[in-house]
């Protein structure tokens, strides 16, 4: 048999084949948000591919034997798939073509990256490290680590941890020389905690290695009294920290936040949101670029444009600067 896993209408349908009879059986439906629970890029890619309908992700094979991630791998790509069903961790892996098809690294780690992959054993600018402030010895035991993208809502996390929290260290995972997503180089990180004068720990990541266990592996021995992040409203995402962050105690510092009350803090900080990264599915009729500034009035128009004003979705991402 034959299992086909496709996007339509906001919902994914997984439709079985039976050889045999060469058709499809009735299918089941599964919303998203049960989906998210499983992969933080299943996330990702949905927030790219959402609004298009029949879009076909993976194909993967059922019963007479499981097949290896390499022979998914290179069926997918036979297929003409976006990806596959890792038989290990459940997750979804894009193929290769599929990354390719991006133009460029994404900074995650991906298994099947085209651009030059992250494994174990690579150049020094691709190993953990710890950089400190002047002022700072040493990485203070029982302090609040705060995931850190380098934009607005990480910024707007870190605010808000301030409050209450002495000691605080940003944690920043990379692939390539860039942050996933975000299209900012670890060097503009690094300036950021120089700015801030916060321990920074960059991890990272490998194509062989699960995301989970590479974070998890830098920071345990450096006993953290909690693990901070700058998520809004989706619920996926922090189900998935929640199942994978376990041993850890979760702070969402700004969950749930009105939209308009984070923004008067943004707008009031010392440091400046400009956009950093573009969605592929950002609506082409609005005049917005890499490196414009990150507004009210931008905000305010992506809302009448029906974007999430402040990208949650993955429509656009910022990096923060500070004159």
């Amino acid at each position: 048999m034959e299992l086909q896993w496709i996007l339509s209408g906001g919902e994914v349908f997984r439709k079985v084949r039976n050889s045999s009879k060469n058709k499809y059986q009735p299918s089941c439906c599964f919303n998203i948000e049960y989906l998210l629970r499983t992969s933080l890029f299943l996330y990702r890619y949905f927030c790219a591919e959402i609004s298009y309908c029949g879009i076909v992700l993976a194909t993967t094979q059922i019963g007479g034997g499981t097949m290896t991630y390499q022979q998914l791998h290179r069926q997918a790509q036979i297929n003409g798939d976006m990806g596959y069903i890792d038989p290990d961790s459940k997750l979804f892996v894009m193929t290769e073509q599929t990354l390719r098809s991006r133009g460029k690294c994404c900074g995650n780690g991906c298994r099947h990256c085209p651009f030059g992959r992250s494994v174990l054993g690579a150049t020094a600018e691709e190993q953990n490290c710890i950089v400190l402030p002047d002022n700072i010895e040493s990485v203070p035991q029982n302090a609040v680590f705060l995931f850190w993208s380098g934009g607005k809502d990480s910024y707007l996390a870190l605010i808000e941890l301030q409050k209450n929290e002495r000691d605080i260290v940003l944690c920043t995972t990379f692939a390539n020389g860039m942050v996933g997503h975000q299209e900012i180089p670890v060097d503009m990180i690094k300036r950021q905690a120089k700015h801030l004068n916060l321990p920074l720990i960059l991890i990272s990541l490998k194509s062989d290695q699960r995301y989970e266990e590479r974070v998890l592996k830098a920071l345990l021995p450096l006993q953290p009294k909690a693990f901070a992040f700058g998520d809004l409203h989706l619920e996926g995402i922090r189900a998935w920290r929640e199942r994978y962050f376990i041993d850890v105690p979760l702070l969402f510092p700004i969950w749930k936040t009105e939209y308009t009350t984070l923004l008067g803090r943004l707008m009031e900080a010392d440091g400046t949101a400009f956009i950093s990264a573009i969605g592929d599915h950002f609506p082409t009729h609005y005049p917005i670029q890499v490196g414009d500034k990150y507004t009210l009035e931008m905000a305010s128009d992506f809302e009448r444009l029906g974007v999430d004003a402040f990208g949650e979705n993955g429509e656009f991402h910022t990096e923060v600067r500070f004159e």
